[in-house]
Parts: C-alpha cells; sequence; structure tokens
C-alpha cells in the first residue's frame, strides 16, 4: 500500500446483499475515484464474512485496489488482504503486527487524547483514524466527535498519517482535508448517494487539498512516518 490510497477509503455496508448485488455500487464507487475499500460487516457469522469477502478481495484486485480488513485479523491473514483496520476494543495493534507480514498496513482508531498518546508510542502502525469528525447515521454511539479544529488538533499531535472518519461527504470534505488528514473514510456518502460514481468523483476531487496528495511510494516498511 501506498499513503496515497487511503485518500478516499470506502467502508462497505451491505448488511442484507450478496457481494454479487453489491457489486454494481462498487463498480461504480471504483469508477468514481475510490482509493482503498475497507470490507466491514457487523455482527456477520465468520463464514458469512468470507463469503462476501473473498470475492471482493479478488474483485479489487483486478482493479488494483487495496482491501482493508476490518476488525478480524484471522479475516485479514487468510485473504492476504494489503491492510488491518483495528478499533480500540480489538485485537492489539503489537499483537496485530506479530502475526502479519511487514507489507500488511495496521491502522487504530482513535477517540480521545490518551489514546492518541498510545498509539504515538507505536512504531507498528502506519496511520490512525480520528473517529468521528461529525455525527453520522452510519456510525453510532461514538466517545468523541472531533469537529475540524479536533481533527486539526490530533494531526498536529499525531506522529502518524491521520484519516478521518465519521459524517464526511462532499459538502465538507474540502475542510476536513485542509486540516491536515491524509484521507477521508466514508460510508453513507457513497451507499446512501443517488449517483455514486459521480459522489466518489467529487470527493476525490478534493484530495488535492491534503498536505499528503503527493505522497507515493511510502510502504509500510516505512513505519515511522512523522
Amino acid at each position: 500500500m501506498h499513503l496515497s490510497d487511503l485518500q478516499l477509503c470506502l467502508l462497505t455496508h451491505a448488511p442484507d446483499r450478496s457481494f454479487k448485488q453489491y457489486r454494481p455500487f462498487l463498480q461504480q464507487a471504483i469508477a468514481g475515484g475510490v482509493t482503498s475499500v475497507q470490507f466491514r460487516l457487523k455482527n456477520a457469522s465468520p463464514k458469512q464474512q468470507f463469503r462476501f469477502a473473498q470475492p471482493l478481495r479478488d474483485f479489487l484486485a483486478d482493479h488494483r485496489i487495496p482491501l482493508v480488513i476490518n476488525d478480524n485479523l484471522a479475516l485479514c491473514i487468510a485473504l492476504e488482504a494489503e491492510g488491518l483496520h483495528l478499533g480500540q476494543q480489538d485485537t492489539h495493534p503489537l499483537t496485530a503486527r506479530d502475526a502479519l507480514s511487514d507489507s500488511t498496513w495496521i491502522g487504530w482508531s482513535i477517540e480521545t487524547l490518551n489514546q492518541l498518546t498510545l498509539a504515538n508510542e507505536l512504531s507498528c502502525l502506519n496511520y490512525v483514524a480520528a473517529s468521528a469528525i461529525f455525527p453520522s447515521s452510519t456510525k453510532l454511539n461514538c466517545t468523541t466527535y472531533w469537529g475540524l479544529a479536533g481533527l486539526q488538533h490530533v494531526v498536529q499531535l499525531s506522529r502518524h498519517p491521520v484519516v478521518a472518519i465519521g459524517g464526511i461527504n462532499s459538502h465538507n470534505a474540502a475542510d476536513v482535508l485542509q486540516k491536515g488528514a491524509c484521507g477521508i473514510a466514508v460510508i453513507g456518502a457513497l451507499h446512501q448517494a443517488d449517483n455514486p460514481f459521480e459522489e466518489a468523483m467529487i470527493l476525490r476531487a478534493h484530495s488535492h487539498l491534503s498536505p499528503h496528495a503527493t505522497s507515493r511510494g511510502l510502504t509500510a516498511g516505512s513505519r515511522s512516518m512523522n
């Protein structure tokens, strides 16, 4: 993976759909400019997750789009995914790093400044996700809503690149990226869009506002990305 792969990350949201049903939406989102996909299927059994994620992995590989697995180390290993994203209640990043190849990226959600302090002590991380920036209908029960000022503070304090998530859409993405985020992660902005292709194009068009927009060739081996 490269840092630029985080510019526009789509989190999957298909609680009642097979991958075959989900694929047309995904094709539009990727054509519009999605740079990575995070597989997230809450409350599904391991069998259900694998049944969806395996064809997703193959589809993304054909399109040269990195796959990041949310909260499931075993699935990440089984699919040889390019990345693993962890929450505060999931596997510890150090445990995950020991189990993964050096080329696999690890991200960690940050909901408080104390958690950011802990993240800064870890060289095994490739990025952190400031969660959540704004309230949304798809990311509930958040500990913190950082807002723009809070996001800027996180970026200033973090030793790792920061991805912004939560309530981000085409109306506020530019403001978010101008605060220093290396990219944005979205759910509702694309899944609820009348035209996912056009919405993704608009979101991706804002990526040049990030100070990391021209960063290329930064791999997981370069873990101190200060």
